[in-house]
């Protein structure tokens, strides 16, 4: 498993701020993100890509997942007809401009305002999706899905879109147990080949309090040990990323995270 980091930069899609940071922390690769709408106006730059493609090469680092953090401000796949309409050719734009910066994953979270509550709500993004299935092959790029669905209806979404293959889960280890779930429990019963790759998020869960997620690897209540041991049986050998609450703990983390899955590989 090669570990990525996933810090947000302040000033959006930000790929030599990031690699730099992942050098720091002796990672391996970097997620860059395009959180907002006028990061997404970017993804049409065809030179943008081929610097970040550069940038990436002279950095010896890879460029694991572009994600569509804007997606989250409105019910993007799962609202009415013109928006998923406008969102489906924002992917679209997206999925070519991965290609041409050599990123293997475009990451679609389905949260905030775009995250899936309702049996129609998941139709609609099983609708949805099912058209870019064959853009994301004819690029090259896996779509990454990032939810907070149970392992049930994440099975359900991956066998509609024609299963595991240039569809895969983005598996959130936070999100799990914010929504209740036993993460190293789902990691087992999906399986390394449904899974494209692992935000190894920690969580601080307290009664009557929101989920706090802006805790130190290892800080919140996330059984991070056992999401390793999972990690191990399954034989999973894909991304995993960590996501810092800060930049100056990106290196703690991505030797937390080392550190953790070497122990769950030990015989």
């Amino acid at each position: 498993m090669r570990i990525g980091l996933a810090y947000s930069v302040s000033d959006g899609m930000d790929s030599s701020t990031a690699l730099a940071l992942a050098g720091e922390a002796c990672a391996e690769g970097v997620e860059v993100g395009c959180a907002h709408a006028v990061d997404a106006m970017a993804l049409g730059d065809e030179d943008l890509a081929a610097r970040f493609a550069d940038e990436a090469r002279a950095a010896g680092a890879a460029l694991t997942s572009l994600r569509l953090g804007c997606l989250c401000v409105e019910p993007a796949l799962i609202g009415p007809p013109e928006t998923v309409r406008l969102s489906r050719d924002l992917i679209a734009r997206a999925l070519r401009f991965a290609a041409r910066a050599g990123v293997d994953m475009l990451t679609l979270p389905f949260f905030g305002r775009n995250a899936i509550e309702l049996p129609e709500e998941l139709d609609r993004a099983v609708e949805a999706l099912d058209g870019l299935v064959d853009a994301a092959a004819a690029a090259g790029v896996v779509l990454g899905i990032e939810s907070t669905l149970n392992v049930e209806q994440q099975r359900l979404l991956l066998n509609h879109l024609g299963g595991p293959g240039d569809v895969r889960i983005h598996f959130n280890t936070g999100v799990a147990l914010a929504r209740k779930l036993d993460a190293a429990v789902c990691i087992r019963d999906l399986g390394a080949e449904a899974i494209g790759m692992v935000r190894l998020q920690d969580v601080r869960i307290a009664e009557g309090r929101p989920p706090d997620y802006a805790v130190s690897l290892g800080a919140g209540n996330v059984d991070l040990p056992a999401v390793a041991r999972a990690l191990a049986a399954i034989g999973y050998d894909g991304w995993v990323l960590v996501e810092p609450p800060s930049a100056g703990e990106a290196k703690a983390a991505v030797a937390k995270a080392r550190e953790l899955l070497r122990a769950a590989a030990a015989p």
